[in-house]
């Protein structure tokens, strides 16, 4: 019998059956992977709290089945992608599916109501590799001397590093494949995002500007190391490469 892994802590998994029946199991996978449980497994007592932060879940996977469910258990975590002056923000749930995407500035409106349709339900991974190709196929990266900020919010570290670890690897795909790509990931704190938001600025945005660089991903998808940028002076925008208009 098939399940969904809800959540993961330590060695435990809580996965939802297809008979709708929540089980814990040892070592079962990553969240939102499918997996094959044996239909003699015998549920073992998860402790309350597990209960009801699953529970929600687990409720509305059972009830609508398919990609549907996925997008009503809501977002636990933010991804935002800047390239030039264009941002957009991924919502991501606890179970690994992009629940959202919004535009951050107006240059990049189209291109999160095409990302927002094609990717709505689909596993983070897949999202981030087809959001940084888009930048890459509309000109964006081009015109923006391949620098890509991307900022993670999550409710926990785990799922920060998991998403930290995703970005890292759509940026590699893309860079083997289409162009160079300087990719810089920083961790934002909820507060520290609801602080760029009220700023109008993405997340990313707002710490980049604010710690003068992140925490820079080196690898094959980086050519030379990035410098990083001047510390910006308090209240002053740091300056980024613009992005090309959006299309007629």
């Amino acid at each position: 019998m098939k399940g969904i892994i809800l959540e993961r802590r330590g060695d435990y998994a809580a996965v939802l059956r297809e008979d709708g029946t929540v089980l814990k199991l040892r070592r079962a996978g990553e969240v939102g992977e499918s997996v094959e449980v044996p239909a003699e497994v015998i549920a073992m007592p998860a402790r309350r709290s597990w209960t009801r932060n699953v529970a929600a879940a687990a409720l509305a996977v059972a009830v609508l089945g398919g990609a549907a469910a996925y997008v009503t258990v809501p977002a636990s975590a933010y991804v935002s992608l800047d390239v030039g002056d264009s941002s957009i923000e991924l919502g991501v749930n606890r179970i690994g599916r992009v629940v959202s995407v919004e535009a951050l500035s107006g240059g990049a409106a189209e291109l999160a109501r095409s990302l927002d349709g094609e990717t709505r339900g689909k596993r983070v991974e897949d999202a981030l590799r087809r959001s940084i190709r888009e930048f890459s196929d509309g000109g964006y990266l081009e015109t923006a001397e391949g620098l890509v900020i991307a900022g993670v919010t999550a409710d926990s570290r785990a799922q920060g590093e998991r998403l930290a670890e995703a970005v890292d690897g759509a940026a590699a795909e893309t860079a083997e494949t289409e162009a160079p790509i300087d990719l810089y990931t920083l961790d934002v704190s909820p507060a520290e995002r609801r602080e760029a938001r009220e700023q109008e600025l993405s997340a990313g945005r707002w710490a980049f500007e604010r710690r003068g660089g992140g925490r820079e991903q080196a690898g094959p998808h980086s050519g030379a190391a990035p410098q990083s940028p001047e510390p910006a002076q308090e209240g002053a925008p740091a300056a980024l490469p613009a992005s090309p208009p959006p299309p007629p």
